[in-house]
C-alpha cells in the first residue's frame, strides 16, 4: 500500500519502519543502531505526531511498542588478566609509570576522565601504597601498588 498522504500512515506502518530500522546497519562502522538513536527516532515521530495534531487536527498513532532487544553484559578482567597487566609492567621503559597507571585505574576504581583531572598533589604516598586525599569521592580510597 502507497501512502501518498499523512493520513493514510497506520501504526502497523511505524511498527514496519522500526522493525526495519532496527535491523538496519550503519554505514561507516557496520554495526546496529544502538538504542538511544532508536529511542531519538522514536521520540522525533512522537514530536512530530504532535506537531500535525496542532496543526491540522490530524491524529497519528504513534502508539507502538519499542523492543529493542537486549543490553550486552558488561565485561570485566578477571583476577588473572589484571595479574599479567601488572607483571607486563616490570618490563620496559615505562614500566612503573604503567604499573602506577594502572593501581590508580584498578586498586581506586578511577574512571577515565577521574584520571586524567587527577594530581600528583591529589595523592598522599606512603611505603606501597597510596591515598587520594582531596577528592570527596574518593577520600579514604587506599590502592596498594602490589
Amino acid at each position: 500500500m502507497k501512502i501518498n498522504r499523512i493520513n493514510d500512515i497506520r501504526n502497523n506502518h511505524i511498527a514496519i519502519y522500526f522493525n526495519w530500522l532496527s535491523k538496519k546497519k550503519n554505514l561507516r562502522t557496520q554495526q546496529s543502531f544502538t538504542r538511544h538513536y532508536l529511542y531519538n527516532h522514536y521520540s522525533a515521530l512522537k514530536r512530530f505526531s504532535r506537531y500535525i495534531k496542532e496543526l491540522n487536527g490530524i491524529i497519528l498513532d504513534v502508539s507502538i511498542r519499542l523492543t529493542l532487544g537486549r543490553l550486552t553484559e558488561p565485561k570485566y578482567l578477571e583476577k588473572e588478566q589484571i595479574a599479567k597487566l601488572y607483571k607486563a609492567c616490570l618490563h620496559g621503559q615505562k614500566g612503573d609509570l604503567d604499573r602506577a597507571i594502572l593501581a590508580l585505574y584498578y586498586g581506586l576504581g578511577l574512571r577515565r576522565h577521574e584520571g586524567v583531572l587527577l594530581n600528583i598533589d591529589d595523592l598522599i604516598f606512603f611505603k606501597s601504597s597510596s591515598l587520594c586525599s582531596s577528592w570527596e569521592e574518593w577520600c579514604g580510597k587506599v590502592c596498594s601498588n602490589e
